[in-house]
């Protein structure tokens, strides 16, 4: 009988542990993320504005699982071209059963483009099972190497593939490991599962900027 108290009791104290561990390290990074954003003479929210909520709530993300949140905003705005770095959280499923999905995320609209609405991602193993079964992949007989790396899905399927020129498909080969979504005048990208530090804020703009052009460009 001993034995099973003690048991339960260390169970109870890990437990414990790992949510003090959990809060300690979201508080930790939220500094280092703070004190970053200031020294680009930016600023760090809580939460997304509603302008910026409403575009984002469009995005097929947006539309998984439940108990979603956004948080650590940071916001740099030239006026003609918005960017929206961001952490985002959903779960799925409930209980014993239930998966939370943190990644960092970014938002980009501009006038300055016009695409298709479409999305890309990553192709592997499991999306050419898929394909067996029906889901649609937008490949370029021309183009093997990015039709073998890359997941690409449209409903305007002429216009995607009008978009996605010789050059704009070089570009993308730097950009293999993103999933991005476009809607027009927008774009929304992220890497399933991996949320940048404090570190990484600099680089992930600057590789949000190189996105934008490879987007914009004529």
């Amino acid at each position: 009988m001993a034995y099973i108290v003690l048991f339960w009791g260390g169970m109870v104290l890990v437990v414990v542990g790992a949510i003090v561990w959990g809060v300690l390290a979201e508080k930790k990074r939220r500094e280092a993320l703070a004190k970053t954003v200031e020294e680009l003479g930016l600023r760090l929210a809580s939460d997304l504005e509603d302008s910026d909520r409403k575009m984002f709530d469009a995005y097929q993300l947006a539309q998984q699982g439940h108990s979603r949140q956004a948080s650590n905003v940071i916001v740099a705005d030239s006026g003609e071209l918005r960017m929206v770095l961001f952490d985002y959280l959903y779960k799925t499923n409930s209980g014993k059963n239930s998966t939370t999905y943190k990644q960092s995320v970014v938002l980009v609209r501009s006038p300055a483009l016009r695409m298709p609405e479409f999305t890309i991602s990553p192709e592997g193993f499991f999306h050419r099972i898929l394909a067996i079964f029906g889901v649609k992949d937008i490949d370029f007989e021309e183009d093997r190497e990015f039709s073998d790396n890359f997941l690409l899905q449209g409903a305007q399927e002429q216009e995607v593939r009008s978009y996605f020129n010789a050059q704009r498909r070089k570009q993308f080969a730097n950009h293999a490991e993103l999933l991005l979504e476009s809607r027009g005048e927008s774009f929304l990208y992220y890497r399933p599962r991996y949320r940048w530090n404090a570190d990484g804020i600099k680089q992930a703009m600057e590789q949000a900027f190189e996105v934008y052009r490879t987007l914009s460009a004529p």
